[in-house]
């Protein structure tokens, strides 16, 4: 079968064939037809997750998949040969997604593929379309009230605005003049431009009562997150999915804060996000689309920046 790996931790990754995998008792042979990219494949690819892992190499990369059962251990109860299916490859499991085939236990992250998609759009849904649905549900935001998303237009933050706007919240979105209309598309209010403006100052000029959430998915320093959780008032609730939070000294001022972890969700918390996409909440936000012999080209274009989701077709 077909796999991008590296061979080495920082080595470009390369298209090569893999024996096709065997499931065993308790797991569901996937043949993928979807996948995605996400920061996290970068990270991988780079050795960055290596420590307190222990990855072997080469490795499959990948965390994101949309597929069909083929193939079922003797134990397995949940699925079927020919169901339909999407999910992502928690760590620490080792080998990813960008294969023609992959096992995993029926218990993992995977559920039911939501009706309506098809699989390259499934495939770019679970990692960042968690996250961005956990980030909503932790900030817990009413309607009308106003959050601001600090990196409105990657895909987990284009997948909070399409559910912040879905649920009647007013969203601020942080982009770039020539990014506004992307971001407006996804269903925010407001926009602001960090690349000229100091973002706390302009959302703090515009909404001198302050703001009801702050959804942060790019500030890696308490420091920088606190500045902006400021501008959330008494009850509100703020979200960083990249540990940046101070918890304890948010609650001091009656702030709800979390610090996301995708990786801690299940197969509900997945159905639960397949029930938004049903209902018209959240649509895969897709910006371009790459055949699996290109996701490398797709990894590069993700270290530029991207508009959405880059999503990889295998079929």
């Amino acid at each position: 079968m077909r796999a991008i790996v590296v061979q080495d931790f920082g080595a470009p990754p390369l298209l090569t064939e893999l024996p096709r995998p065997e499931p065993a008792p308790n797991e569901v042979l996937v043949h993928v037809l979807g996948s995605s990219v996400n920061a996290l494949d970068l990270a991988i690819a780079a050795g960055m997750m290596r420590e307190g892992i222990g990855y072997t190499l080469p490795l499959v990369l990948g965390r994101d998949f949309a597929g069909v059962v083929e193939g079922l251990g003797s134990q397995v109860t949940r699925f079927r040969y020919g169901d339909e299916a999407f999910g992502f490859i928690a760590l620490p499991r080792l080998q990813g997604s960008w294969a023609d085939f992959i096992t995993l236990p029926q218990d993992a992250i995977v559920s039911t593929k939501p009706a309506g998609l098809d699989f390259v759009q499934a495939g770019a849904l679970p990692l960042a379309g968690l996250t961005g649905m956990l980030g909503f549900e932790a900030v817990d935001p009413k309607p009308g009230d106003v959050v601001l998303i600090v990196g409105a237009t990657g895909g987990v933050g284009s997948y909070a605005t399409q559910l912040a706007k879905a649920h009647g919240v007013t969203v601020i979105a942080t982009a770039k003049p020539e990014e506004e209309g992307y971001v407006r598309g996804q269903g925010a209010a407001e926009t602001v431009d960090y690349s000229t403006r100091d973002v706390a100052a302009a959302v703090r000029e515009r909404h001198p009562g302050g703001i009801q959430g702050l959804i942060d998915l790019v500030n890696r320093t308490p420091e920088g997150f606190a500045k902006l959780a400021e501008l959330v008032a008494d009850g509100g609730g703020v979200a960083s999915s990249l540990g940046a939070a101070n918890v304890e000294e948010l609650a001091k001022r009656n702030v709800r804060a979390s610090n996301l972890a995708s990786s801690a969700a299940d197969a509900e918390v997945l159905h639960r996000l397949a029930i938004h996409v049903e209902e018209g909440h959240v649509t895969p936000p897709i910006g371009r689309v790459y055949p699996l012999r290109d996701a490398p080209q797709g990894m590069d274009d993700f270290r530029k920046g991207t508009l959405g989701k880059l999503a990889l077709a295998l079929g």
